[in-house]
């Protein structure tokens, strides 16, 4: 579960619909001290929390709570519309380790959201979480390809949970079909069927033309 501390309704509500679009459990909180007592309340895998939030400032507030027991371990992502070094230092010495800027690019929350809220696979990683060779994922690619041509852009959630697998399968190694999966990821975000499908049905015919050349 991700707790959001926003005052914006704004920047709240786009993100709000994100969260629903992944199928990620969410709350929120309008200023920091409301932030704080959620987290003792709900202690969330993760805090995304605005830096000049009112009532507590989002250092404050990160402070405050990583200053109890039970939520020493909760990671905060300090979000802010601004992205000037010294609030970036500020962040960083009191173990702010991720650091956003509004608007928020889903391209670049994607991989802290993998990060924080795959803990559990990290800590227990099966043979499928572990491929060890390019055959290995280009096999794994090819069934996440194939499962989400059986989808639709109503699909969107199922489609995601596809995408960041596959894009977990993809770090780590120099994998042509990286591109096609933020291309992929854009039309599911553009609401656009048509390209969704092109680009999935050009990704699996490459992958059986690579295995069929093996």
């Amino acid at each position: 579960m991700v707790l959001l501390v926003e005052d914006n309704p704004m920047n709240r509500d786009m993100l709000i619909a994100l969260f629903g679009l992944l199928k990620l459990e969410i709350d929120t909180a309008t200023n920091g001290k409301i932030g704080v007592k959620k987290a003792l309340q709900l202690r969330p895998d993760l805090i995304l929390m605005d830096m000049h939030t009112p009532e507590m400032d989002g250092i404050t507030a990160a402070k405050t709570i990583w200053a109890r027991p039970a939520c020493r371990n909760i990671p905060i992502v300090m979000v802010s519309a601004d992205a000037l070094a010294n609030q970036k230092k500020a962040a960083s010495v009191v173990g702010i380790k991720e650091y956003l800027t509004k608007p928020v690019d889903f391209k670049k929350l994607l991989p802290v959201l993998i990060k924080y809220l795959r803990q559990d696979k990290a800590d227990h990683p099966s043979e499928e979480s572990l491929p060890t060779t390019p055959e290995h994922i280009e096999k794994q690619l090819l069934e996440k390809f194939t499962k989400i041509s059986h989808l639709s852009i109503l699909d969107g959630g199922k489609i995601m949970d596809h995408i960041c697998e596959m894009q977990t399968l993809c770090q780590g190694f120099d994998s042509p079909y990286s591109e096609m999966i933020t291309h992929i990821e854009d039309a599911v975000f553009n609401g656009d069927d048509e390209q969704l499908n092109i680009l999935v049905q050009e990704a699996i015919e490459k992958l059986t033309y690579s295995f069929s050349g093996k």
